[in-house]
């Protein structure tokens, strides 16, 4: 069988285009979020978790890595300004200056 020719996804056109480190707002697994209106994509050790949300519903993939073990996800610029994520009631699971 013969490869086809390869060919890149273009992007979503709502993606931020930018990450964000993960300082207790998401999953402990995501290393890094990069969020749009419509989609969002976490960085982890062993993949990448594309979510796409829409007025009927949504789908999430994960992307597995298939080196030999994980990898470890880190930022290389600064945002240039922090984010803050106050999510409930309870001050103390507040994240704020996240990068």
């Amino acid at each position: 069988m013969e490869p086809g020719p390869y060919w890149a996804a273009p992007p979503v056109p709502d993606a931020a285009g930018r990450f964000t480190e993960n300082l207790g707002q998401w999953d402990e697994d995501v290393r890094f979020v990069a969020e749009g209106p419509t989609a969002r994509a976490g960085l982890c050790p062993d993949g990448v978790v594309h979510q796409v949300t829409g007025p009927d519903g949504g789908h999430r993939v994960k992307v597995a890595f298939t080196a030999d073990g994980p990898v470890e996800p880190y930022g290389v610029d600064d945002l240039g300004y922090p984010t803050s994520y106050f999510m409930g009631n309870d001050p103390d699971r507040w994240v704020t200056k996240a990068r």
